[in-house]
């Protein structure tokens, strides 16, 4: 419990978004975005707000959010709920093989970035569209 309150406080200092990921978001700021990630709900939030990004998306939900961890779609669909998104227009965008089948389970567009999580598994996984930066 000490070291994720060390991360909670201290986090966001610690934690840097990839090259160029602060202008795609602007870029795509006409757009509903949400975030979807399997670490807990409460730190997820926590550092995308010290990064400066937490505003630019709608929801960030994660573990303690939603039903299941990915690649379980359930939080996947209800996060498309909640934000009024049909599969046809939502993307799920990641650095995981986790994130592909996700986006495949839930039967939208998957989106692979090679850098980040797991770049050699993002590849394998052969997401729709493979993305080596934003």
């Amino acid at each position: 419990m000490r070291a994720r309150r060390q991360t909670l406080q201290f986090g966001p200092q610690r934690h840097r978004l990839a090259a160029g990921v602060l202008e795609a978001l602007d870029a795509l700021a006409d757009l509903t975005l949400g975030v979807l990630t399997n670490k807990p709900g409460d730190l997820s939030r926590t550092l995308l707000l010290g990064m400066g990004a937490a505003h630019r998306f709608a929801r960030i939900w994660g573990g303690g959010d939603v039903p299941g961890p990915k690649p379980d779609p359930q939080g996947l669909v209800r996060l498309m709920a909640e934000l009024g998104a049909g599969a046809e227009e939502t993307a799920m965008v990641g650095d995981s093989p986790v994130d592909v089948a996700t986006g495949r389970a839930a039967g939208v567009l998957s989106v692979g970035v090679t850098y980040g999580l797991d770049p050699r598994g993002v590849v394998s996984s052969r997401p729709e569209v493979l993305l080596d930066d934003l």
